[in-house]
Order: C-alpha cells, then structure tokens, then sequence
C-alpha cells in the first residue's frame, strides 16, 4: 500500500469544515452562500467583524484575565443580523441591514448610512465596534448599525425621505427608545432621523427618543452638533495631560466632513497648526498653518478644500499628528510604514487594520482608537435621547458639562490603563472596553 505523508508532492491536508453550530467563538473565516457572479472561493473571505475579533481574543488570552476572555467570547455572534429590501420608486429594490449586539437588556445604538458598499457583514463590524464604544464610555446601550445599499450622491430631497420611511417600516419591529435606537452616520442626518420619527409616530415628551441626530425643533440638542469632532479633540487633550502627547502638535486631517472639520476648528482655536487637511477630491497644505475659515469657506462653495490633487497623499504629511476622519481600513501594514505622523487618531470608524497596528507597534507610532477618539457623537446622543422624554427644554449648558465628564472619565481610564500595562493606547481601550462588559470589572456606568 502506497502511504503519502506531509511534505509528498501529492498529499493535501484533510479537509474541515468549521463548526458554525458551537457556542465557542466564531472561527479565523465564515463559510457564507457563494454571492450571485462571485468567484470560486471568494465568498471564504474573512468577514470583516472576525478582524477586530482576533483583536480582542489575542488580547484578552494574553491578559489572562477570565473576565476580559468571556466577555470577548460573548461578542462571538450578534444578537440579530436582518436584512431586508426596500422598494422605492424609480430605484427599484434597494438591500436593507440592521445588525445589534445586546448587553445588560439596554437598547442598542447606532447609526444608519446610505452607501453604494454597504453589506451585512460590514454593519456587524461596525455594529460590534459600537458595542465596545458605548461599554468603554459607560453608557447605557449596547451597540447597533443600519446601512441601505444605494449611492447617496445621486439621490433628491424626495428619493432620500422615501428611502428613510421605507427603511422605518422594514424594521419597525426592531426600532424603538427601549430596543435599537438609530443615529446619523454616512450621507444620512437631522432630516432622515426626523423622517424616521415621524413615521414611528413619536413626539418629544412622550417617551425618550426612538432616534437621535433630530433637529433642534423636533427635539434634537444642539451638544450634538460636532460632537464626534469634539470629543475626539479632548480626548487628545486630556491624554497631553497625562503625557502622552504633544500640547500644541501640527495636525493634518483626512476627512473633512463633519467631524474632522469640528476637530479642525477645535484644535487651532486651541493653538494647534493646521497643516494639511483633505477631502474625497482634493487637499489643502501649508506647513506655516491653513485658515480653516478659508477652507470651510471654500468647501462650502467648490465642494472641494483645495486644488485638485491626490487626497491620499495626506498620509505622508510631515506631522505630529494625523487625524483620520474620512472612511475604515485605509492604514494597512503597507501604508503605516510610510507614515510621517508621531501619532493617529481615528475619528472614522475602522480606519485602522489588524496588520496596521501591528506594524504601528513596530514603529512606535501611537493610535487613539475610534472606539474612544469618536465617541463623544454617540455620548451626546445618550444625552438627547433621555431629554427627549422630558416635556420641559433641557439645560444644554448642564448636558455640555455632563457630556465633557464622560469624555474625560473614559480617556483618563484608557490612559491609567496603558500606563500600568505597558500597552499601546488603542490596545487598552480594547481591554477596558472588556472591562466594562463584565459587571464585576466596571468601572463606569452613565446614568
């Protein structure tokens, strides 16, 4: 009988199939239906949600901590992943998703994006990202997102409010104050939340808020309005305060929507140079420092910052800092390696890969992670969504103080916890969010 063994011209390694059935984690890669003009074996790839899986699994085993390994084991699968289709008119079938990950019986939160990308697996990613946002911050929600598979640059007024009521209806089973709260995100704001309202039949004093990102006069708050921006300036601030970054650095900024414009304004009032900032189209650079009225003005009238250019240039910009405030993964392994920024901070969702951090690591430069530097627009949703059931205005003065705290409370924990640990600060953010799913290890707890 002829034997083959390891190392045979001929021998393959047995074949497994991984078992989708076990309570245990989810495995290195999901088996999921071959997609209609997919490729042989396209459909094996990892789903996006398993990367930052492996994150929190690498780090909790190391760590040891029972605690922290359960608590990243419990994030395996998502409570409900839906997907369902809209029919709007003049667009045909639009894919609709909604994906939640429950903690503690609180409401999930997350926002809903219109994007021509958009996909199940993307939304669990970012909906398990939202989960460890709103544990690291303390705040009562567990972690959701929405997304409807359309390209929002072509849409009128009339198509983007169809679009909006149509999605409240497929998931008016899921969307309420008490169970999945949704909130802007990409191409989507005040007046499709107000659509969404609207069509859920709720009113501002009757119960707390089915959605955030609402307009002032249907019970929005004004703390929310470039809170995301916000709250990742005094993040960055309050870690200067500890040591770990420079008080008054050369910033440059990819992304200059709402968010990355809030950080950019925040900062030079601040004294921060401004020396580069880009959109989807064009960049602006000066290494003596850009007007950022002159730019926000500009934006305003061109749609554009600067002249046409390469936008993914701004990576190499000779920086202190470089703020990502554009889209997910765009500092791989490849491109940290040609980084000139001592330091990162991800007000985008996602913008850094597993193997980028890494090869973050080995250079020495520092990230703060979206899941702390961003989280200041789903704090000051909390905020809005429990005004929202009270019939009297609230003292925004007095929410703009609790909102500060909560930043704060959450950056100086992260910050405590990479000094004692000997861990980069994107990494003890992962570890404390653990933390903070585990009931015996919480530290924080908004109220």
């Amino acid at each position: 009988m002829t034997r083959f063994r390891p190392g045979s011209p001929i021998w393959r390694p047995p074949r497994t199939a991984p078992d989708l059935t076990s309570p245990g984690p989810v495995p290195p890669f999901q088996v999921r239906p071959k997609p209609p003009g997919a490729m042989m074996f396209d459909w094996l790839t990892p789903a996006p949600a398993d990367e930052v899986r492996k994150r929190l699994t690498r780090l909790a085993r190391a760590d040891g901590a029972r605690g922290r390994i359960l608590a990243s084991e419990r994030l395996a699968r998502p409570t409900q992943q839906l997907e369902r289709t809209l029919e709007i008119k003049g667009l045909g079938q639009l894919p609709a998703f909604r994906v939640r990950f429950e903690q503690g019986g609180n409401p999930t939160k997350g926002g809903v994006r219109f994007a021509p990308d958009a996909s199940l697996a993307e939304a669990e990613r970012l909906s398990l990202l939202m989960t460890l946002k709103c544990a690291l911050a303390g705040l009562p929600f567990g972690g959701a997102k929405g997304a409807v598979r359309v390209e929002a640059r072509q849409l009128d007024q009339d198509q983007r409010e169809e679009i909006a009521r149509a999605y409240a209806h497929a998931f008016a089973d899921v969307i309420g104050p008490e169970t999945d709260v949704p909130a802007p995100d990409i191409a989507t704001g005040p007046f499709e939340m107000d659509v969404i309202r609207r069509t859920l039949n709720a009113d501002k004093g009757r119960s707390r808020a089915p959605v955030t990102g609402l307009p002032p006069e249907t019970g929005g708050l004004a703390l929310r309005e470039g809170a995301t921006g916000l709250g990742g300036w005094r993040v960055y601030q309050r870690l200067c305060e500890s040591g770990h970054c420079k008080a008054h650095p050369r910033i440059a900024v990819q992304g200059f929507g709402s968010a990355g414009s809030a950080f950019a304004r925040a900062a030079n009032q601040a004294g921060a140079v401004i020396v580069a900032v880009s959109d989807s189209r064009s960049m602006a650079a000066n290494r003596g420092g850009l007007d950022i009225d002159a730019v926000t003005e500009r934006k305003r009238e061109t749609g554009k910052v600067g002249e046409d250019g390469d936008p993914g240039a701004i990576v190499e910009t000779d920086c202190d800092v470089l703020v990502l405030a554009a889209s997910g993964d765009v500092i791989d392994a490849a491109a940290a390696r040609k980084l000139r920024a001592e330091r990162l901070i991800e007000l985008a969702n996602a913008p850094v890969t597993r193997k980028g951090y890494e090869a973050l690591d080995a250079r020495g430069i520092e990230s703060v992670p979206d899941i702390l530097a961003n989280a200041g627009g789903v704090a000051a949703s909390y905020f809005e969504w429990r005004a929202f059931g009270e019939p009297d205005a609230p003292d925004e003065s007095a929410l703009k103080a609790q909102w500060k705290q909560v930043m704060d409370k959450a950056a100086d924990a992260v910050s405590a916890l990479a000094s004692r640990t000997g861990q980069p600060v994107h990494a003890a953010a992962l570890l404390f969010a653990l933390d903070q799913l585990d009931p015996d290890t919480r530290q924080l707890a908004v109220s």
